[in-house]
């Protein structure tokens, strides 16, 4: 009787996709609190991490300050 009310087991598989490039740019990861960040919400927020961390070449930081 306990067999009729058990359920079985769902068997999922991994999807597959064929013919589709990810390219690698497109996410960056936080050395300090090792988070993924998209690449455009990364650059929206002025390169800087939602745990405050702040990534930016000498270049950019000179023309922040030259605005």
């Amino acid at each position: 009787m306990k067999d009729l009310f058990r359920r079985a087991p769902k068997r999922f598989t991994a999807a597959r996709i064929e013919n589709q490039a990810i390219p690698d740019n497109m996410w960056v990861k936080c050395p300090s609190c090792g988070d993924l960040i998209y690449t455009r919400q990364f650059s929206d927020n002025l390169k800087a991490c939602k745990c405050g961390y702040h990534i930016a070449s000498n270049r950019a930081r000179v023309a922040w300050v030259a605005r």
